[in-house]
């Protein structure tokens, strides 16, 4: 054993208990000597030092684990390499519970809403990893390339409730850097993608491909491949099926293997889907698979079904177009409805509006004035001495004559009143006006004196009046 329980290691970790050993080193449950947090204490064998691929392996898991922010990534909190036990170490969140594959190992496949659930939170800390970027913005994906159901910690945070954490991410590759690992093979093989075998270009969907192989074994804890149960073939014979043989349904495998387990008829078409050999054929994201899983068994997912990197990327995108609609009437198709800009409100001062409506008062007034003096006669002709002694008899309107309605005054024939100045005949039972004049006169002028005039249209007198209307 490395270390020994109540053993200060790295002068600050009290070592308690080993939590598990392997074949290139051990973890143990430590305890920090200032803060007395628990914590997972991992450290590399001696002999395992000298191996430059290890060595890098080790240092990676560090910085990958620490650069992605997750919780359901397992958290790295500590690293750095100890002079006395000349062993390089990294210090881990301490995690209680089991992985997966012990899960299903000893109480059987899961029920589809608890494998959705696992899923789940699966899909949402493999996003978080492949949208990493690095501090200056650069988009730096990070892939895990060694995603299977032993690298999946279930937590109990209470009862009927668990917290997923991925582990293990020593193999991972980030898209864009260097690791020095690309040019080997890596992972598990029964988890391994097409494009992982055949020394291809890895991308996101890599983890995909594991990804839909994980969720076929959670609900079925059987694996995919039919070769990955035979010990006699071993990796050839896996391989060529993975690379060459037509993929099976997984309904005709379960049947096959009479496992007694039903899955919708739409499952088939998604499993193929996350394993297609084609890269480009598969989700594109891990959230976007659990999602068509979901509709599959028609199951609603917790959380509206977002991974934390997609609601972040909701979040900034969100931000990013507040300013813009507070700016909506200078950027007017930002609106479901462009509005017209708002017109000036005027005030307009009461001294404005006496003055107009005494300005209106006063044009009317002189129009009434003008109006009167040009129709109304304020000196009205004299009768003739004549006709002062006597009532004048009533005469035909000259409306009703059939020649014409108007007469000339200096015709034989005209009527003794068009003759007299062209006066109006006073209506029925009214009192002619008395005539300043003994004889005819030929016309009169407004100050009296005798003047010839050409001669115009009478005027019509008012209804019901007798004042006579001055020809003009």
């Amino acid at each position: 054993m490395l270390l020994e329980p109540g053993q200060i290691f790295a002068s600050r970790y009290r070592v308690l208990r080993c939590i598990a050993e392997g074949g290139m080193g051990a973890i143990f449950e430590a305890e920090h000597v200032t803060t007395e947090r628990r914590v997972a204490l991992k450290l590399l064998y001696p002999h395992i030092i000298s191996q430059a691929s290890i060595r890098r392996k080790f240092e990676l898991e560090a910085r990958i684990s620490a650069r992605v922010n997750s919780r359901h990534i397992v958290a790295v909190l500590d690293a750095g390499f100890d002079e006395a036990s000349r062993s390089p170490y990294l210090v881990m969140e301490l995690l209680e519970g089991q992985t997966l594959g012990e899960h299903i190992d000893e109480r059987g496949p899961l029920a589809p809403r608890e494998a959705l659930r696992v899923l789940q939170q699966v899909a949402a800390g493999l996003d978080a990893a492949h949208a990493y970027r690095d501090p200056d913005g650069t988009p730096k994906p990070i892939l895990h390339r060694d995603l299977k159901p032993d690298n999946l910690f279930l937590v109990q945070t209470h009862p009927g409730a668990i917290n997923v954490k991925i582990l293990d991410y020593g193999i991972a590759k980030m898209l864009g850097g260097t690791t020095h690992l690309s040019d080997q093979v890596q992972g598990t093989p029964q988890f391994m993608a097409f494009e992982q075998i055949t020394a291809g270009a890895l991308s996101a969907q890599t983890d995909i491909w594991a990804f839909g192989l994980v969720a076929f074994y959670a609900l079925t804890g059987m694996p995919y491949w039919r070769s990955a149960a035979d010990e006699v073939g071993g990796l050839q014979v896996l391989f060529a099926e993975i690379l060459t043989l037509p993929l099976e349904l997984p309904s005709v495998r379960l049947r096959q293997e009479g496992s007694g387990i039903e899955l919708p008829a739409g499952f088939d078409a998604w499993l193929l889907r996350c394993i297609q050999r084609e890269p480009s054929q598969r989700f594109a994201t891990a959230t976007a698979a659990v999602e068509a899983l979901a509709g599959v068994f028609d199951i609603a997912l917790e959380n509206g079904g977002r991974s934390p990197a997609r609601r972040l990327a909701s979040a900034e995108q969100r931000q990013q177009e507040e300013p813009a609609i507070a700016e909506a009437p200078s950027a007017p198709w930002l609106l479901a409805t462009p509005r017209r800009p708002a017109r000036p409100r005027v005030r307009v001062p009461p001294s404005f509006v006496v003055r107009r409506v005494a300005s209106g008062a006063f044009a009317g007034a002189i129009l009434i004035a003008v109006t009167a003096w040009l129709g109304i006669d304020d000196d009205p002709p004299a009768a003739s001495a004549s006709s002062a002694a006597e009532p004048r008899a009533s005469a035909p309107s000259p409306i009703g004559a059939a020649a014409s309605p108007w007469y000339d005054s200096s015709a034989p024939d005209a009527p003794a009143d068009a003759r007299d100045g062209g006066a109006m005949p006073a209506p029925e039972g009214a009192t002619p006006a008395p005539d300043d004049a003994a004889s005819d006169a030929p016309s009169r002028s407004r100050a009296g004196a005798s003047t010839s005039k050409p001669v115009q249209p009478k005027r019509r007198a008012r209804p019901g009046s007798s004042a006579a209307y001055r020809v003009r």
